[in-house]
């Protein structure tokens, strides 16, 4: 410094004096701006208190660093809402080089809990969250924030049982040009990066940039994909319906744009392995309710003009299985090895009918396959069904025959051929079980049974065998399932639920009973079902 001009040298020196008195300065009045800083936040937030650490305020560089800020909720303070050991606030050098004076937040270990009991306290909360005074918080800092960058961030969902909470951890995300410092012409002017890791196993990602300035709600287009979730780990939201789920993993990608016109969200492809599903009959008052509410807020989003969702391919491996409750002998039916194949799904009129082809194992012998073809979109159910279970061993729906006709099978198998067009609030359709090589009295299978109940299988085999077809040993009954829709306004998959639930068991039972029991009964052979016919090209419905 010598060498320099002596005003140099007394700039410089100034310079350094105010760096020092501002250093000092800040590190003597750092308790009163922590005080400030907590006595402005909570009068700004309603329902909810801030509570810091410790701050530092750097005037050279305009920089605030915040230590141990926490916000908790009036009602349930515990556990804290949001949690960040770090937070900076600091002016974003990219931006000034173009003239603008704004500031760049960077979150170190964000934690955000959501925890059921406070978010029933909000909903019963006459004043809306958007209104608690979040968005004025960021008045406590002279600059707008142009961007936000987030390292190691935690999400969690939590329930009141003991279960294992809903992570997602690693979250790693930024968000720029905020303030449209760049590109201001642009739809949709701030890019942004987010990935996280999905319930400490599966990974999540989303590139794609929005508007958080234009529109009182977000816009926002991108393209993101999850690979490897656990789906177990679902089961705590599950626990007010009749339905369980064990193992399997999920991945999926697609694309979404949300905006002023609504939501688009296209689905290329979602990959379920390795699930095992089953659905409990029986269900209690509460689920019952919980499944009635579950379904009208479908129907709402199917019906709703501002969403689209279209899912090119849906494809699923695993087991499927319906557990009765309802009965004095409760049993299960599954299908396991099964493959689900669907293309061509949404929530919209199309001209081209999507397309569902399943294929398994009824209780894990044989082979059954599904094939149908559905008209998708608004209006009343629209859909054709060829259904062909080959060859599944009897003992091994025991536990059905004796729930629904008090029989046991010592041997044999059933198969069962269906078609069914539902159009215009109208079935149409048939069941075919085919009984094979049956024998309903095994004296080693039956010496539990009481008395009469032995009798009476000994009784009804001999019947049996006396009036079945002799040239191939068969059994074969048809059931008509045509008739009107019971609920118009039901959903596709509440009459394919319906139908399985109740008319295939209606149609089987007789096939049973009336081959053990009647002799009137049809000897016929194996029927050769046709394809069904695909749902007809109508013009898209209005919404009911």
């Amino acid at each position: 410094m010598a060498r320099w001009p002596r005003r140099a040298r007394l700039a410089a020196l100034a310079v350094t004096v105010v760096l020092l008195l501002g250093g000092l300065a800040a590190t003597l009045l750092a308790p009163h701006t922590r005080d400030w800083f907590v006595r402005e936040g909570n009068a700004r937030l309603q329902g909810y208190s801030l509570a810091l650490g410790a701050v530092a305020f750097r005037p050279w560089t305009l920089t605030l660093e915040f230590r141990d800020l926490v916000i908790r909720q009036a009602a349930h303070p515990e556990p804290a809402v949001f949690a960040a050991p770090r937070l900076v606030i600091d002016i974003e050098w990219r931006a000034l080089a173009r003239g603008r004076v704004v500031a760049r937040a960077l979150l170190d270990g964000p934690a955000v809990v959501l925890d059921v009991a406070q978010l029933q306290a909000e909903a019963s909360d006459r004043v809306p969250l958007a209104r608690r005074g979040w968005q004025r918080l960021p008045e406590l800092y002279p600059l707008e924030v142009n961007a936000v960058v987030v390292r190691d961030g935690t999400l969690v969902y939590r329930v009141p049982e003991p279960t294992r909470p809903l992570r997602l951890t690693r979250i790693a995300g930024w968000i720029r040009n905020i303030r449209h410092v760049e590109a201001a012409a642009a739809r949709y002017p701030s890019p942004l990066h987010l990935e996280a890791m999905v319930f400490d196993e599966g990974r999540a990602r989303f590139d794609g940039a929005a508007d958080l300035l234009r529109h009182a709600r977000l816009a926002l287009q991108g393209r993101g994909a999850i690979d490897a979730v656990p789906l177990a780990t679902l089961g705590p939201l599950l626990r007010d319906y009749p339905l369980r789920i064990a193992g399997g993993t999920l991945a999926t990608a697609g694309e979404v744009e949300t905006g002023p016109a609504g939501t688009r969200l296209h689905l290329a492809q979602v990959a379920v392995s390795g699930i095992r599903v089953d659905w409990l009959g029986g269900a209690d008052a509460r689920q019952q309710a919980s499944l009635r509410r579950a379904a009208a807020v479908a129907r709402r989003a199917v019906r709703d003009p501002a969403l689209t969702l279209v899912m090119d391919e849906l494809r699923i491996d695993g087991e499927f299985g319906y557990v009765n409750r309802g009965r004095d002998r409760p049993y299960r039916v599954f299908v396991d090895r099964a493959e689900v194949l669907a293309r061509g799904f949404g929530n919209r009129a199309s001209a081209t009918p999507a397309a569902l082809r399943l294929s398994g194992r009824p209780m894990g012998s044989g082979n059954a396959i599904v094939t149908g073809a559905f008209r998708t979109g608004p209006g009343p159910p629209d859909f054709a069904l060829d259904i062909r279970a080959l060859g599944t061993r009897l003992p091994a729906l025991n536990p059905v025959l004796r729930s629904h006709a008090n029989l046991d099978a010592a041997a044999g198998t059933v198969s069962l051929y269906s078609q069914i067009l539902v159009r215009d609030g109208r079935i149409r359709g048939y069941v075919k079980p085919l009984l094979r090589d049956v024998d309903l009295y095994d004296p080693r299978q039956d010496r539990d049974d009481g008395v009469l109940h032995r009798i009476y299988e000994f009784v009804a085999d001999g019947v049996r065998r006396i009036f079945e077809n002799q040239r191939d040993d068969t059994i074969a009954t048809v059931a008509d399932l045509s008739g009107p829709v019971q609920d118009p306004r039901a959903s596709t998959w509440e009459v394919i639920r319906n139908l399985a639930r109740n008319a295939f068991v209606q149609a089987l039972r007789p096939g049973f009973e009336q081959g053990a029991r009647r002799p009137n009964s049809r000897r016929t052979s194996a029927p050769r079902p046709t394809p069904p016919p695909a749902p007809r090209d109508a013009p898209a419905r209005k919404a009911s």
